[in-house]
């Protein structure tokens, strides 16, 4: 098992979608920087006060540009490159003479992306953000607040912990469809569940079974006396996450079995 991780690690840092993610940690300062171009008529619409305080900021600065996709698109086509690309190219049937279980090679593909998300998730919204934060401050000391200026800390917690279930989510996703699909296909069929649950979460009736439903249930709920709110929604979002990541691993198990040698 360890000698598959190693393997799967080398491939990784092969990779030109690992280096474009690594270098896309550079748009934490880029959307301070931007900041400060924007005329100083320009303020930050921000519930909880006229100033975001640091803890805020560290989600604000990821949340930006996840809204447009961007990481869900990176992670996608890193995530089918190594799954349905080496698939396509037969390279993954290389593993099979030296792997008795075929679920080894699905959970040390599975284990290291997630480990790789994590470590980048944790770089971009804590260390990389906070260094954001610093230049944010300087370019727009009338917009800055401190680091625990209003209360609002729960809430920026939920939502950061939101977001990165929401990455887990779509590295499943994008696991199992690599291994189902051919790589065009699955990075496509990614896109169409993002940005068709952007679109359908607000449908009556149906909006009840899009996850993205209750994530904007909980990001909605932001006033002080409305936390308890995003606390009930941050977890239903998060036990649908996990659930359906768990059939998701499942269903992946059986499907890496079922390829032919």
């Amino acid at each position: 098992m360890i000698a598959l991780y190693r393997t799967e690690f080398r491939k990784l840092f092969r990779r030109r979608e690992f280096w474009i993610i690594a270098v896309a940690l550079s748009l934490s300062i880029i959307l301070p920087l931007a900041l400060s171009l924007a005329p100083d008529s320009y303020a930050i619409t921000y519930a909880f006060g006229s100033s975001v305080p640091q803890v805020a900021y560290h989600v604000i600065g990821y949340a930006f540009w996840e809204a447009m996709g961007i990481f869900v698109v990176l992670f996608a086509i890193l995530t089918i490159g190594l799954t349905s690309t080496e698939i396509e190219s037969h390279y993954f049937y290389l593993y099979f003479p030296r792997v008795n279980n075929r679920s080894r090679v699905f959970r040390s593909k599975l284990m290291l992306l997630l480990a790789f998300a994590t470590v980048w998730y944790l770089l971009y919204t804590v260390v990389l953000n906070s260094v954001g934060y610093a230049i944010f401050s300087y370019v727009r000391p009338d917009m800055a607040g401190g680091f625990f200026s209003d209360g609002s800390h729960g809430y920026w917690l939920c939502m950061w912990v939101l977001y990165y279930f929401e990455l887990v989510f779509y590295i499943f996703l994008s696991v199992l469809l690599g291994f189902k699909m051919k790589p065009l296909t699955a990075v496509v069929t990614v896109l169409l569940v993002f940005y068709g649950c952007m679109l359908l979460f607000d449908l009556p009736l149906v909006r009840y079974i899009v996850p993205e439903y209750y994530k904007q249930c909980a990001i909605k709920a932001d006033s002080l006396s409305t936390l308890s709110t995003t606390y009930l929604y941050t977890a239903l979002y998060c036990g649908i996450v996990i659930a359906l990541s768990g059939l998701m691993y499942t269903l992946g198990k059986k499907r890496i079995a079922e390829i032919e040698a």
